[in-house]
């Protein structure tokens, strides 16, 4: 439609397709996030869970931005954004997601005074887009002290969305990282993988004696003859394109 002429194209489109263009470059953690100002102007954007970052942060492909965390220096999400607007002290700076790229202001940064993010992340496929009722029932909606429902005047200023918490862990969960165990069992360790987190697509363990240089596959469990100096090895997961997450160290002290 776009190429077309039909249409030049509107955010949700845009947050659509770059979602499945991070999903075939194997970014499987990613969600499409739903915002409305408190004057009940909406705007949809993307979140993509980010391994370097270790978090999720947001990025619009519509107006070709992000935003930084000014203390920090690192990319924000949609609740970092939030907490600009209600608090004074806490700063985020908007950024092109080109170098020298000339960002499109389509909407105010305002819009992040309310939002949902959506519970699963293929709406591409479908034949028919989805109405705004769809999307209430599928999208989770964060609710706090900030929360004014005057955004949703257009509906009775009731929170229009099924699915709502006021627990940010719901929202902001890690990604992609191994917890490991061990024992010790007959001169021997026994140590197992875990993926307490969600890892999308999971494919495989993957694990690295020469400190990253070469990797090989492992499933949850690995048994090795306790050394006898100290060892260190590398774990991490892997998906099903191949992409990995953040290294976990694992060091073995032996004492006699």
């Amino acid at each position: 439609d776009i190429r077309s002429g039909k249409t030049g194209g509107f955010c949700g489109q845009y947050a659509y397709v770059y979602v499945d263009v991070l999903k075939s470059l194997g970014f499987f953690g990613v969600r499409y996030v739903e915002l409305w100002s408190n004057k009940g102007e909406s705007h949809f954007s993307v979140e993509v869970w980010s391994n370097e970052y270790g978090k999720w942060v947001m990025i619009d492909p519509h107006q070709g931005l992000y935003y930084v965390l000014k203390s920090y220096n690192k990319p924000a999400n949609a609740y970092e954004i939030r907490r600009s607007l209600n608090e004074g002290n806490f700063e985020v700076i908007e950024m092109p997601i080109v170098k020298n790229f000339k960002i499109k202001h389509y909407v105010k940064k305002n819009v992040y005074q309310n939002f949902a993010v959506s519970l699963r992340s293929d709406l591409m496929r479908h034949t028919k887009p989805l109405t705004i009722g769809d999307r209430f029932d599928m999208f989770l909606f964060y609710k706090d002290k900030y929360t004014d429902v005057s955004a949703f005047k257009t509906f009775g200023n009731k929170i229009p969305y099924r699915n709502i918490t006021t627990r940010l862990e719901d929202l902001y969960y890690e990604c992609n990282k191994v917890r490991v165990e061990y024992e010790i069992v007959d001169n021997k360790i026994c140590f197992k993988f875990f993926t307490d987190s969600q890892t999308p697509n999971f494919k495989s363990f993957a694990i690295s004696f020469d400190r990253g240089k070469t990797w090989k596959y492992s499933n949850s469990r690995l048994e090795m003859p306790i050394p006898e100096d100290d060892e260190t090895f590398y774990v991490k997961t892997i998906n099903m394109l191949n992409r990995s997450g953040p290294i976990e160290v694992v060091f073995i002290r032996v004492y006699f």
